[in-house]
């Protein structure tokens, strides 16, 4: 019988995790406060409770930065900290104790109307990463106004059920409040991947599904609820038959995870005995500290963005060093593939650099950022320069699209070498450089960059998004983003020969080397060293573990010469079922398939 109640609602998969539970739904909606107006001779006192509620607000945030710190790891503790200083932001405190001054208003509605003022602001804003600020911004005035208005914060009791919290957003602190208990996940309708909310989602292994907009609002306490973090979608009031389904796939990836566990800490060996390198990608360095358990033959992409964005300002090198340089003692002798700044325009709104860029998927960002502010640039690559005795450091440039771009970096290398020779800080004589393939014009002059560069990484989520010109965060055309376009295909195809002619290693991070069809596809293809998320290693090293290179070429081969995406993975994904049976409950489960049985 059908449910006429179901309901499926689609946004991003945050964090892995499958969960049937109950709804909480967090009200979160926005008290109207009304434009209050106080005596002349309240004036004084007005702003003194405001002053009082925001070092209240941020010895709140500076503890639990302090106690997040002991659990999670310092990196994680930023984020509190990083909350204290937005809560005590002189411009923004002193701006509302003016107009509280000045329109004699009560602190609760000025401070509302200007934070809100810039969350507008924000939201116009096409970054991805830039929205996922205003979690942290909202998170302070949630804290901020709660107690100036004296609301009472929301209490989910503990128990054993499992319950899924529904809301618009929620801020870190509530996570890490909600996270005592063990069945628990959430539906949210902002942030995204990368946020902080989903980065500890992750470290504390919750199942999250974010940017689910105003959907969030059409779900009700008490519904029934499947939340799947591996497809990003949320099933409401499910049937009977949905439900028998979903509790089929979490067996199923309890046998997967007792599988591949099994393979994490193994070399990756095909059954013709090809070796591939498998790497983790961290986007905080207490990451690294968990590589070794997750099976990672070292780092294979640390994204420093986390450097700035945590504190929305470029840090020291001073900082950066002792960054780096705990990164890559903790790896000891094996390889970390250290980034390279790679913001967008307008990643940069409440920061010292002031610009607003109206398209920052192609324009001011990453390397052309850096070339442009080499008083950045060279703080980033002194750092890097003096922690590479610590470790095996490789140094990776993103968005390269032209040979000028490698030309002038290096010569801003042999400037930091040089500026440190004379400090009498030695630097070791070689540190491999090399560049991320995502750029159609990168693949197209491979062979031209391979002669000044140490190895290739192929950035499989920016190089699909810009081949195809879909921006894989817009999700009225999320469908024409396609992993298996032939196009795509054979730009890792080019990519690859162009290596090996070189005598270079060519490296993918990104999605796709995440994603058991695209490994058959990269192996295939001739890649040799995949990077991906630290969780998804296992289940890298199962799928090489089982299949055969060789015929793994044949298959890329044809499947390069196919005309459509969607013929690419019918295709490919039947052949693997017939070549090797022990991969299709992985790949039907990774789909959304219940069923398989093996």
């Amino acid at each position: 019988m059908n449910n006429s109640d179901y309901r499926i609602f689609r946004g991003v998969a945050a964090s892995p995790g499958i969960l049937i539970g109950n709804a909480v739904v967090l009200d979160y909606t926005q008290i109207e406060i009304p434009p209050t107006a106080i005596k002349p001779e309240d004036v004084a006192k007005e702003v003194a409770d405001f002053r009082n509620a925001i070092a209240k607000v941020k010895r709140e945030l500076l503890k639990l930065a302090a106690n997040v710190g002991e659990r999670l790891g310092p990196e994680y503790a930023t984020i509190f900290e990083a909350q204290a200083m937005m809560a005590g932001d002189p411009v923004v405190v002193e701006k509302v104790v003016e107009h509280i001054e000045k329109e004699k208003l009560a602190a609760a509605y000025i401070y509302d109307r200007e934070t809100r003022a810039v969350i507008e602001q924000i939201s116009q804003s096409s970054d991805a990463y830039l929205k996922e600020r205003i979690v942290d911004i909202n998170a302070v005035r949630h804290r901020l106004i709660g107690l100036l208005m004296r609301i009472k914060k929301t209490v989910i009791s503990t128990g054993s059920e499992s319950i899924v919290v529904v809301a618009k957003f929620l801020n870190p602190a509530d996570l890490l409040g909600f996270s005592v208990r063990r069945k628990i996940g959430f539906a949210l309708g902002l942030g995204g991947a990368t946020s902080h909310t989903s980065l500890l989602a992750k470290s504390l292994k919750l199942p999250v599904v974010s940017a689910l907009g105003e959907a969030v609002a059409q779900i009700k306490s008490s519904d029934k609820i499947i939340l799947d973090g591996f497809t990003g979608t949320v099933h409401v009031n499910p049937d009977h038959a949905v439900l028998e389904k979903f509790k089929n796939r979490i067996k199923i990836l309890g046998r997967l995870n007792a599988a591949v566990i099994k393979f994490a800490r193994k070399p990756a060996i095909t059954l013709d005995k090809k070796r591939i390198a498998v790497f983790g990608n961290i986007e905080i360095p207490s990451e690294a500290g968990r590589a070794d358990k997750h099976g990672a033959e070292g780092i294979g992409l640390f994204r420093t963005e986390y450097l700035f964005l945590s504190n929305n300002a470029f840090p020291s090198q001073e900082k950066q060093f002792k960054v780096y340089r705990q990164i890559l003692e903790r790896l000891g002798k094996r390889p970390v593939v250290i980034r390279t700044y790679d913001l967008g325009g307008d990643k940069f709104v409440g920061s010292a650099v002031k610009t607003v860029d109206p398209n920052p998927f192609l324009g001011w960002r990453a390397i052309r950022f850096c070339l442009d502010r080499p008083d950045v640039f060279k703080n980033q690559l002194k750092a890097l320069l003096r922690a590479a005795g610590y470790g095996r450091l490789k140094i990776m440039l993103p968005m390269i699209s032209s040979l000028d771009e490698i030309i002038a970096t290096k010569k801003l290398v042999a400037e930091c070498r040089k500026e440190l020779a004379a400090e009498g800080i030695e630097i070791r004589a070689k540190i491999p450089i090399g560049i991320m393939i995502e750029v159609p014009s990168a693949v197209l002059i491979a062979e031209h960059l391979a002669r000044e560069v140490d190895f290739f990484s192929i950035g499989t989520n920016d190089l699909i998004q810009y081949t195809l010109a879909v921006d894989r965060t817009n999700e009225s055309i999320s469908r024409l983003y396609q992993s298996y376009h032939p196009a795509v295909l054979q730009l890792i195809k080019s990519t690859v020969r162009a290596g090996r002619k070189h005598r270079i290693k060519v490296a993918v991070c990104g999605e796709m080397a995440a994603d058991p069809i695209g490994i058959v596809l990269l192996v295939g293809l001739g890649v040799e060293e995949l990077s991906l998320n630290l969780q998804s290693i296992g289940t890298a090293k199962f799928v090489i573990g089982r299949i055969n290179a060789a015929k793994a070429s044949r298959l890329a081969e044809r499947a390069c010469r196919l005309k459509t995406a969607d013929e690419v993975e019918q295709w490919i994904g039947r052949r693997i079922k017939i070549l090797w049976p022990d991969l299709r409950p992985l790949i039907d489960f990774m789909r959304g398939g219940g069923n398989a049985t093996g």
